[in-house]
């Protein structure tokens, strides 16, 4: 069961905005007590859920503002006075709302496995022609 003081630095932690000395210094502890409390897995957990939960609200809030976003990022796709800032919200935005990719197709790798055929396959297949001949 986590105390008081525990709930406190789990809320700092969460936020991210504090290095681990004022955490403590804040919650009244010493720094080694909040190492120990961050490598306990009840108090990781709870960590972890605060910061998915504020993921998920914060991800609501965006989404909720996208049709602003896309209206504004019309207005810039019209102004060609800084094409840079254009292309990078319209990549950000998009990417957000697609997804970003990350596959690569290596096509240079599979076209030299295919060129690279093992002497015996080729030794086998010659055989096979001189005896259908």
């Amino acid at each position: 069961m986590l105390d008081e003081r525990q709930m406190r630095a789990i809320e700092y932690v969460a936020e991210g905005q504090l290095n681990r000395s004022d955490i403590a210094k804040r919650v009244g502890i010493s720094r080694p007590t909040l190492y120990k409390w961050l490598d306990d897995d009840e108090f990781v957990s709870e960590v972890n859920s605060r910061l998915q939960k504020e993921r998920g609200l914060a991800e609501k809030k965006i989404d909720a503002k996208l049709d602003f976003a896309v209206g504004k990022l019309y207005e810039i796709a019209q102004d060609n006075s800084n094409r840079r800032v254009q292309a990078d919200v319209l990549k950000y935005l998009v990417d957000r709302s697609l997804g970003k990719p990350t596959t690569k197709l290596d096509l240079d790798a599979s076209l030299n496995d295919e060129k690279n055929v093992e002497a015996d396959v080729l030794d086998q297949e010659f055989q096979e022609y001189e005896s259908n001949e």
